[in-house]
């Protein structure tokens, strides 16, 4: 149909098919667009989820690397507990040899050794096995001596024991 000036009129049905088609095609490019930013996300989200992976991966590794120590150390604690009581048992044993080699001289009167039980014993022993050596020298090989560290009973008339 054609208007007066020469210029071709569309009907109302015309108009809403080209109208229709108009929309149609912004729905394509439209969608073509979702598309383009769907696919985008998901090849981000693919490559997250890699990284995620290999963090797994290493996490995992991790781990088990960590249970592998954890076994050897439970296992040389065990073994540095049976070493302590070894030594332990052995520390027992030679201070109670130590006890066993010490002298117990009885019946030394208290106080008459007076500030140095050391050299009134080493002079003791001098005098009573008539040895040649010197005080001094007896006195250098006594380690340690001592009294029975039990308080003294005024009332006991047993001097304590004395201890080399």
């Amino acid at each position: 149909m054609e208007d007066g000036e020469g210029t071709a009129r569309f009907s109302p049905m015309e108009e809403m098919i080209t109208k229709l088609a108009e929309e149609i095609k912004k729905g394509f490019s439209v969608s073509e667009a979702n598309q383009a930013s769907i696919k985008e996300a998901g090849e981000i989200l693919e490559t997250k989820f890699d990284l995620l992976a290999k963090r797994t991966q290493f996490l995992e590794e991790t781990v088990e690397s960590l249970k592998e120590d954890v076994v050897q150390i439970k296992h040389d604690l065990q073994e540095s507990r049976a070493c302590e009581q070894d030594l332990q048992d052995k520390l027992e044993r030679l201070e109670n040899a130590a006890r066993s080699n010490n002298l117990r001289s009885l019946n030394i009167p208290e106080g008459v050794e007076g500030n140095d039980i050391k050299s009134y014993f080493a002079s003791l022993i001098k005098n009573t096995l008539q040895l040649e050596e010197t005080e001094q020298d007896i006195a250098a090989a006594i380690q340690r001596i001592h009294r029975d560290p039990f308080r003294r009973d005024p009332g006991r008339k047993k001097p304590r024991k004395v201890f080399d």
